[in-house]
């Protein structure tokens, strides 16, 4: 009776196996009839199988492809395969790094598949390297033999592997367990990431202005981006808005398509062209160059001035100042004064000049490279001196800059003389008074100053009084000389005569001095009458 029993569960597995083997599941067949019992004895109790334990399917990270194939075909779900083969391959690899997959045989049914092998077919622009176990054949396909799988039991094989490019790689892999389950697929992208590194400043600066600088770092590929940082030296002459010559930035990572920027302010010790490359890295060897070109430029101011040399008390002094712009940059808001030595007051101004406080103020909003601008004032002296004038010029940006201007202011004796009548007419007989004013209206004492007077045959001379004593020889009245007359000062002579007979006179005098060139004369008409 048990050879029969042993017979029977042979011939089931025999069954099984054809079942395997021909891929047919939809149906399954019903099995012949047992052969008739050749003896009458009571058949033993066979005790059921204990159940098998659950099935377990595993579900696949989010970051992996996943395919599976069961039997018996068709199968709707992988929980309802008895036989489950899964493969789990990553969705993401870079070229010519190595990568794992990993397939996995289930044994989900009641029964033990015995001498079992499997079979993958590697795809094109893939690189076997190892797998764990090893297979027992290369060539062509990779081959493993898998003794047994009893019911619940499963078996790992991890691949490893290299993509020999980017793009897109369809995984095919063909499992044969004694039977043929088919083909199963899945995709593999083969990516890599790329660093897109940009550096913007403009063309060019004035050296007082920062140099704003912006940085981007974007990363073009499909593929993560590790630790991304910045280190470089400044060239000489360029420091950071801290005073640093080193930059030294920690992007940090960034994802397939992500872009990061950054500002960064320069600031340069000195005028002239810098250009420097940036370099920015990743891990893995991975970098990106970008260039930096700027223009830091200044302008510089230039000024002069022109004054008389030589003027006179009370005379106008005029001054014209030059302001040009020699640099490579705008000169702004570009302020001019003029400052005056006191003693001079400003009469005019060009160009919208202001006097204040014995100076003139100019503010021209730009004088470009190259060009000049003329500003002029004139100033009036009070006293004998050396005017000194200074021209100053500044801008931003630009160094201060001056000229000087020196002017003699001399001084000279001015005198104005007067002669009046008083009592004019007079009758003959009564006096007629003449009085003589000298006047120095210069800057300088006028010395020496001498009077004469001359009488006509009709007068007759009383006295004379005033400044200096007068002395009368013949018709001629002369006084002493005035030794010094101070400036704006005045001195007086008085003559009185007498109205001898009728007719029109002439009273004359002549005043000399040492400022005067020649003696100033002047006649005084008088109406004498019965």
């Amino acid at each position: 009776m048990k050879s029969k029993i042993k017979g029977l569960s042979a011939w089931l597995l025999n069954a099984l196996f054809i079942f395997v083997i021909t891929g047919c599941a939809t149906e399954k067949k019903q099995a012949p009839p047992p052969p008739p019992q050749r003896y009458l004895r009571p058949v033993p109790v066979v005790k059921p199988k204990p159940k098998p334990a659950p099935i377990v399917v595993e579900t696949p990270v989010p970051s992996s492809s996943y395919a599976w194939l069961g039997y018996p075909q068709p199968c709707p779900t992988p929980q309802q395969a008895k036989i489950l083969v899964e493969k789990s391959v990553p969705k993401k690899v870079k070229p010519n790094k190595e990568f794992t997959y990993q397939i996995t045989i289930s044994n989900n049914s009641t029964f033990t598949v015995d001498k079992a092998s499997m079979s993958e077919t590697i795809p094109d622009g893939f690189m076997f390297v190892r797998s764990t176990p090893s297979p027992i054949s290369k060539k062509g396909d990779l081959v493993w033999q898998i003794t047994s799988l009893t019911p619940g039991q499963k078996r790992v094989i991890n691949v490893t592997g290299k993509a020999l490019k980017t793009g897109t790689m369809r995984y095919t892999g063909k499992t044969k367990l004694n039977f043929d389950l088919g083909q199963a697929q899945a995709m593999i992208d083969i990516v890599e990431p790329f660093l897109e590194f940009k550096v913007s400043a403009p063309a060019k600066v004035v050296i007082s202005d920062k140099i704003p600088v912006k940085l981007s770092f974007k990363n073009t590929g499909k593929a993560e981006l590790q630790d991304c940082r910045l280190v470089h030296t400044l060239p000489k002459g360029l420091l950071t808005s801290e005073g640093r010559s080193k930059i030294e930035m920690n992007i940090g990572d960034l994802a397939a398509g992500a872009v990061k920027t950054f500002d960064l302010d320069l600031k340069a010790q000195k005028i002239g062209i810098y250009t420097t490359a940036f370099i920015a890295m990743a891990s893995e060897g991975i970098s990106a160059n970008a260039m930096l070109k700027t223009e830091v430029t200044k302008p510089n101011l230039i000024i002069s001035g022109k004054a008389p040399s030589k003027r006179f008390v009370g005379n106008v002094t005029p001054y014209q100042i030059d302001v040009q712009n020699t640099g490579n940059a705008v000169a702004r808001d570009v302020k001019v004064k003029l400052s005056l030595e006191e003693g001079m007051t400003v009469a005019s101004a060009t160009e919208g000049g202001k006097a204040k406080d014995g100076a003139v103020y100019w503010t021209i909003k730009t004088v470009h490279p190259g060009e000049t601008k003329r500003l002029s004032a004139r100033a009036i002296a009070k006293k004998i001196m050396i005017a000194r004038a200074v021209a100053e010029a500044s801008a931003e940006a630009a160094d201060t800059v001056e000229a000087i201007m020196s002017t003699d202011i001399k001084g000279v004796a001015a005198i104005v003389t007067e002669l009046i009548d008083i009592n004019d007419p007079v009758p003959v007989g009564e006096n007629e008074i003449y009085e003589v004013t000298a006047r120095n209206t210069g800057s300088l004492p006028a010395t020496k100053i001498k009077v004469k007077c001359m009488l006509e045959d009709s007068m007759e001379f009383i006295k004379a009084t005033g400044a200096t004593k007068g002395i009368m020889k013949g018709k001629m009245l002369s006084f002493e000389s005035l030794a010094s007359l101070e400036p704006q000062a005045e001195a007086k002579w008085r003559v009185v005569i007498k109205a001898k007979k009728s007719g029109d006179v002439r009273f004359s005098i002549t005043v000399e001095s040492d400022q005067l060139g020649r003696p100033v004369e002047i006649d005084e008409a008088t109406h004498f009458y019965e």
